[in-house]
C-alpha cells in the first residue's frame, strides 16, 4: 500500500494522532490537524506541524512511524504553469531529528520522507499533469531523540 492523503475524521485516527500530544512548534500549543497522509499497511503517518506555507519563513512536520516519532523542518516551492499544466515542487529539507537506535534505516527514512510529501502536497488534479518533484537534504538525519523527547519545549531550539 502507498500514502494516500485523508482527512482526519474518525475518532480512531483522532485518537492515535492525539495520543503523541503534538505541540504546534513555534508557540508550544496543542496540534489538531484535520489532515494526513498516512500509509496504513506499514502504520507511517505524515503530518505538518505548522510553520511557512512557501517561501521565507520553515515549514515543521513530523513522520510518525510504529510509535516512532521523526521530526524535520523544510522550506518549499511551489512552481504553477497554467499554461501548459506543469508543476514542480521543491523542498529543501533543513533538518531531521530522529529517535536513537534508528541509524540503521537512514535511507528508509530519507525514502518515506520523499514518498510521505509528494502524496501529502499532490491534489487529485495534479495527478493529471506533468508533475516534477525536487528534493534538497542540507543534512541527514541526526538521531537524537529519545523517548517522548519530541515533546519538550527546547526540542524546537534544535530544529
Amino acid at each position: 500500500m502507498a500514502f494516500i492523503r485523508e482527512e482526519i475524521t474518525s475518532e480512531e485516527d483522532k485518537t492515535i494522532f492525539n495520543s503523541f500530544n503534538f505541540k504546534y512548534p513555534l508557540k508550544n500549543t496543542p496540534i489538531n490537524p484535520n489532515v494526513w497522509t498516512i500509509d496504513r499497511q506499514r502504520n507511517v503517518f505524515l503530518a505538518g506541524l505548522g510553520g511557512g506555507i512557501e517561501g521565507d519563513i520553515p515549514s515543521f512536520y513530523v513522520l510518525g512511524c510504529n510509535k516512532n516519532v521523526i521530526i524535520f523542518r523544510l522550506y518549499f516551492d511551489i512552481n504553477n504553469n497554467t499554461k501548459t499544466g506543469e508543476i514542480e515542487r521543491t523542498w529543501k529539507i533543513l533538518k531531521i531529528l530522529a529517535p536513537k537506535g534508528l541509524e540503521e534505516s537512514n535511507k528508509e527514512i530519507i525514502a518515506m520522507i520523499k514518498e510521505a510529501l509528494i502524496a501529502y502536497y499532490l491534489l487529485p488534479v495534479e495527478k493529471r499533469h506533468n508533475a516534477q518533484f525536487f528534493f534538497e537534504f542540507k543534512t541527514n538525519p541526526q538521531y537524537v531523540l529519545g523517548c517522548h523527547e519530541y515533546n519538550s519545549e527546547g526540542l524546537w531550539n534544535r530544529l
